[in-house]
C-alpha cells in the first residue's frame, strides 16, 4: 500500500479514537478509487467489491494483536448500551437538537434514538459478511433518511463519505504538520509515560484547526451546528472511555504510523555475531528511549541480550523476524517489524547492499581478467563515503555553540531565582532565547558559492555536500533543547531555525533557491524552518508549508522612486517567490522577515515594517531588537517594504497622557489602534467587541483569509467580520450566543481581560493554573467577576495585564475606553 494512503486512513482513526460507525479501513480507501466527493444520493454506487478488496489490504498492516484489539473495540461499540450511545453523542446532541425543534415537520427522523441506532447499526456489520452488509446499511431508507436529513438542517447538502474522507485528510496533514514540530516533546512524553496525553493534545489541536475550515463540507457543518472544539474533545474522551479505556486502539494505530516512517539500521561486529539495531523516527533517534525493547518473533537460534542480537557460538548463520516495542506500565506500542539475517558471510547492516566481490579472511578480492578490481585497494566495501562540504563552505560551529550555551543557560536560571517573570514569561521567554541561540549557531556560509552577474546574485549547490552540515545543525539543536528542559523544566521545545548566509555583496537583486531536496533534509534533521539571509535580510520559512522547489527573490529599491514623503530606517526592498514555477501570492502561515535597521535618533518603539503599494504606505507592525538592530515581522504575502519611523500624533491625549498616552502612540504607530478622526484618539469614548477584536488580531498577527464565523449579525460586507473570524478561529473570543456576535456591544473590562489572556494562551503558550485563583483576590469587587470570566480575569491579573484602581476595584462590568484598550494591548506588546 502506499504510504500516503495509509497514513491518511490511520490519521482518520487517530481523529476519532479508531473508531468508526463503518468497519475498519473505510475510510482512507476513496483516494485509490479516484473519487474524490461522493454525495448521499449516489453513495450506494461505490463499487463494493473493490472497496471490501482495499479494507483488506489495509488490514494486513496491523499485527494480529493489534487486528485483535480493533475487533474488541468494534465489539464493544455494537454491544454497548443507548445510554451510553446517548452519552458520547451528547454534546453534539445538545447543539442540534433546539434547530431540530425549531421546525420537527422537517426533521421527523432526528431524533436522539434514532441517532444512537444509526450508530449502533453501523457498528452491527458482520467483518465476515462485509460486502452483503456494508450494501445492506447503506441502502437502508431509514439510514439514507437519517443522513439526509442531518445535510439539510445544517444547509450543507449532499454530505457524503467523500466529504468526512477531505476533513479527515486535512485533519492528518495538520496532524502531521504538528508532529513534525514536535517529535522531541513526542519522544520525550514517551520516555515519561505521557504519550497519549501528548497525542490527545495534538489530536485536538489538529481537529479545531479544520473545523474552521472555509470549503470542506464537513468544517461547514461543525459551525453551522455551533458545535465547538471542547465539544469535539468531550465527544473522542467519552468515546476513550467507553470503548477503548486501555488505549489499545490508539497505541495499535499510532505504531502503524510510526512503523510507517520509522528508519531502520543496524552495525554487525564479532564476524557477525553481534547485530546492534538502530531507528529513527523523522531523524530523532529513538535509541536511547528508556522502555525500548527489541524482541525475535520467529523461531530462530538469534536471541537478545542488552539491546542487540546475538548469534549462538556454532551457528553459523541464522535469520529471524524482530520487532521494537515501547512498553510503559499498561501501554505496549510496536514500533517496527522488520527481518534480520546474521553470520560471518553477512557483514553488512540491513538494508545495504554487500560489496560486489566481498573480500574473506586473508583472501584478497576476486576479480575477473583484465578487469579492475571493482573494491580498489585502500577503499573498504560497503556503504559509499558521504560527500565532503565544498570548499569555503563553513557549517555549523558545535564548539562556539557549547561554550555560548554557558551564558543563556545562566541567564534562564537567575531570572528563575529572582523571580524576574511570571512563570509563563518565563517559560515563553527561556524558549525564545534559546531559539535565537539555535539561530546563530546553526549557521551555513555559502557565500563562497555565490555568483554576481549584471547586478544579480545566484547561487547553486549541492544537497548532498550539504548533508552533514545539517546533521551538525540538529546536534546543536538537541543539545540545546535538552538543556532547556533541564534548566526550566516546563518550558515548550525551542524552534531548531538553520540558515543558509549568503554573505554581504554589493548587488540590487538576488535570487535564491530552495530545493525540494533541501527541504526534504531538513526536515530528515528536525529542522522546523529555513532562514536565507542576504546582505543582513533574512527570510524564515517554515519547512512544512512548503513541498516543491522555490524561488525568493530580493530585490532592492531606490528610496526616491518608492517614496519622497517617508524617512527610512532601512533599506527598501521587493519580495517575490516562486514555487514550482509559479508565482506565489500568499501563505498559509506568516513568514517571517528581518530588516536590518539604522535606528539613528529614531524612537525605537515606534519602528515598524512598512508596505509600500505605490502611492499608498500600509503599516505591517512588527517589533524591534535592539540587540542585532533588526526589525521583525511576519508577513501572508510580499510586496516593498521598508523601516520607519512611524510617529502618530493626537491632541486630545491630555486627560490620559500620564498613563495612557506612551501606550496609545505606540499602538497607534503599529497600526492596532486608530484615530476616531484626523488627529483625535477620543481616548474615553467605549470600545467596541469588534474594535477589541481587531486590536487583538492585530497585535498578534492573526490576520487569515481562511477564517470563517457563522454569527447571524455579522455579514461578509461589514469592515470587522475577517478580524472577528479571524479572533474566533484562534479561540480568543466567543459569541455572546451561539449565533450572535453583537459587533456593536461596548466590551465590559472584563471580557477584554478573557480576550487578552485567550490570546496569550493561544499565541505564546501561556497556561491556566490553579494557583492563579488567588490572583483575582487583590479586588475589592471580585465577587462581581461573571464565572465564565473568572478564569480568563484570574490569568490577567496574574501576568500583570489589569491592575486595580485607587480603590482596590477592578470594576468588571464596566465598559472598556479607547485609552484602557491602548493600555492592555501595549503590555501584551510586551509578552
Amino acid at each position: 500500500m502506499k504510504k500516503k494512503v495509509l497514513v491518511s486512513t490511520l490519521a482518520a482513526s487517530l481523529v476519532f479514537s479508531s473508531v468508526s460507525i463503518l468497519p475498519l479501513g473505510t475510510t482512507g480507501v476513496l483516494d485509490k478509487l479516484g473519487i474524490q466527493t461522493v454525495s448521499a444520493s449516489d453513495f450506494s454506487e461505490m463499487p463494493l467489491p473493490e472497496l471490501i478488496d482495499l479494507i483488506n489490504e489495509m488490514l494486513r498492516d496491523f499485527t494480529e494483536e493489534e487486528q485483535a484489539a480493533l475487533r474488541e473495540i468494534r465489539a464493544r461499540l455494537a454491544a454497548l448500551d443507548k445510554d451510553a450511545v446517548r452519552e458520547i453523542i451528547a454534546p453534539i446532541w445538545a447543539r442540534m437538537e433546539d434547530k431540530v425543534d425549531y421546525d420537527r415537520s422537517k426533521y421527523p427522523d432526528l431524533t436522539l434514538d434514532n441517532l444512537v441506532w444509526l450508530i449502533q447499526r453501523g457498528a452491527a456489520i458482520d467483518q465476515d459478511r462485509l460486502l452483503e452488509e456494508l450494501s445492506e446499511w447503506r441502502k437502508d431508507p431509514q439510514v439514507r433518511k437519517i443522513m439526509n436529513q442531518l445535510t439539510k438542517l445544517a444547509g450543507v447538502p449532499g454530505i457524503g463519505m467523500g466529504d468526512f474522507q477531505q476533513f479527515r485528510k486535512k485533519v492528518y496533514e495538520e496532524l502531521e504538520a504538528l508532529v513534525r514540530k514536535e517529535i522531541p516533546t513526542l519522544m520525550l512524553a514517551i520516555s515519561q509515560g505521557r504519550f497519549k496525553e501528548e497525542v490527545d493534545r495534538l489530536l485536538d489541536q489538529a481537529i479545531e484547526i479544520v473545523a474552521q475550515h472555509k470549503s470542506l463540507k464537513i468544517s461547514k457543518f461543525i459551525r453551522e451546528m455551533n458545535i465547538t472544539g471542547d465539544d469535539l474533545k468531550m465527544v473522542r474522551q467519552l468515546f476513550v472511555k467507553h470503548l477503548d479505556p486501555d488505549n489499545k486502539v490508539q497505541l495499535a494505530v499510532a505504531g502503524v504510523m510510526i512503523r510507517s516512517q520509522v528508519a531502520f539500521s543496524a552495525v554487525t561486529s564479532d564476524d557477525g555475531k553481534r547485530l546492534t539495531p538502530k531507528l529513527k523516527l523523522l531523524g530523532y533517534e529513538l535509541n536511547n528511549l528508556p522502555y525500548l525493547s527489541w524482541q525475535v518473533e520467529s523461531d530462530s537460534d538469534i536471541y537478545v541480550q542488552d539491546g542487540r542480537f546475538i548469534l549462538p557460538e556454532g551457528v553459523e548463520s541464522a535469520k529471524a523476524e524482530i520487532r521494537a516495542v515501547l512498553t510503559y506500565k499498561n501501554m505496549t506500542m510496536i514500533i517496527y517489524k522488520g527481518s534480520i539475517e546474521m553470520g560471518k558471510s553477512v557483514v553488512n547492516p540491513p538494508g545495504e547492499k554487500p560489496p560486489v566481490n566481498p573480500p574473506g579472511p586473508g583472501k584478497p578480492p576476486v576479480n575477473p581478467p583484465g578487469k579492475p578490481p571493482v573494491n580498489p585497494p585502500g577503499k573498504p566495501p560497503g556503504k559509499p563515503e558521504r560527500p565532503k562540504p565544498p570548499n569555503g563552505v563553513k557549517g555549523p560551529d558545535i564548539e562556539k555553540f557549547i561554550k555560548s550555551m554557558t551564558k543563556w543557560i545562566e541567564e534562564i536560571k537567575l531570572s528563575h531565582l529572582e523571580k524576574k517573570y511570571s512563570r509563563n514569561e518565563a517559560v515563553a521567554k527561556a524558549k525564545q532565547m534559546v531559539e535565537e541561540a539555535i539561530r546563530a549557531a546553526a549557521v551555513i556560509d555559502l557565500s563562497k558559492l555565490v555568483e554576481k552577474k549584471n547586478g544579480l546574485i545566484t547561487v547553486d549547490y549541492d544537497v548532498d555536500q550539504l548533508e552533514q552540515l545539517f546533521e551538525d545543525a540538529k546536534q546543536i539543536a538537541d543539545m540545546a533543547n535538552e538543556k532547556l528542559k533541564e534548566v526550566n523544566p516546563d518550558a515548550y521545545p525551542a524552534k531548531a531555525i538553520l540558515t543558509l548566509d549568503l554573505g554581504k555583496m554589493n548587488a540590487s537583486k538576488a535570487e535564491l533557491p530552495i530545493k525540494k531536496a533541501l527541504l526534504d533534509l531538513a526536515r530528515t534533521n528536525g529542522m522546523n524552518a529555513i532562514a536565507i539571509q542576504f546582505n543582513g535580510l533574512t527570510i524564515t520559512l517554515d519547512v512544512d508549508q512548503w513541498e516543491a522547489d522555490t524561488t525568493w527573490t530580493l530585490e532592492q529599491q531606490d528610496r526616491s522612486k518608492v517614496s519622497s514623503e517617508q524617512s527610512f530606517a532601512s533599506d527598501i526592498y521587493h519580495l517575490s517567490v516562486e514555487s514550482d514555477g509559479k508565482p506565489v501570492k500568499s501563505f498559509a502561515k506568516p513568514v517571517e522577515v528581518r530588516f536590518p535597521v539604522s535606528p539613528g535618533n529614531s524612537d525605537q518603539e515606534l519602528l515598524v515594517l512598512a508596505k509600500l503599494d505605490e502611492d499608498t504606505t500600509v503599516i505591517k507592525g512588527g517589533r524591534y531588537n535592539p540587540e542585532n538592530q533588526t526589525l521583525i515581522a511576519g508577513h501572508k504575502n510580499f510586496s516593498t517594504y521598508g523601516v520607519i519611523e512611524n510617529k502618530i500624533a493626537f491632541a486630545d491625549l491630555d486627560d490620559v497622557a500620564e498613563w495612557a498616552g506612551r501606550q496609545i502612540s505606540v499602538a497607534a504607530a503599529r497600526g492596532i489602534v486608530e484615530g476616531r478622526a484626523e488627529g483625535e484618539f477620543v481616548p474615553q469614548e467605549k470600545v467596541t467587541r469588534a474594535e477589541f477584536a481587531k486590536m487583538i488580531v492585530k497585535a498578534f498577527d492573526l490576520e487569515d483569509e481562511s477564517a470563517a464565523e457563522s454569527f447571524a449579525d455579522v455579514s461578509n460586507e461589514d469592515w470587522f467580520q475577517p478580524y472577528v473570524a479571524a479572533a474566533v478561529k484562534s479561540g480568543i473570543v466567543n459569541g455572546r450566543s451561539e449565533d450572535r456576535f453583537e459587533p456593536y456591544a461596548f466590551i465590559s473590562r472584563a471580557e477584554m481581560a478573557t480576550m487578552a489572556s485567550r490570546a496569550l494562551m493561544q499565541s505564546r503558550g501561556y497556561k491556566m493554573t490553579s494557583d492563579m485563583d488567588e490572583a483575582t483576590e487583590i479586588f475589592t469587587d471580585a465577587a462581581e467577576i461573571h464565572t465564565t470570566l473568572a478564569s480568563g480575569v484570574a490569568l490577567a491579573a496574574h501576568e500583570g495585564l489589569i491592575v486595580g484602581e485607587d480603590d482596590q476595584r477592578f470594576h468588571p462590568n464596566d465598559d472598556t475606553t479607547r485609552a484602557q484598550a491602548a493600555v492592555m494591548i501595549h503590555r501584551l506588546l510586551d509578552k
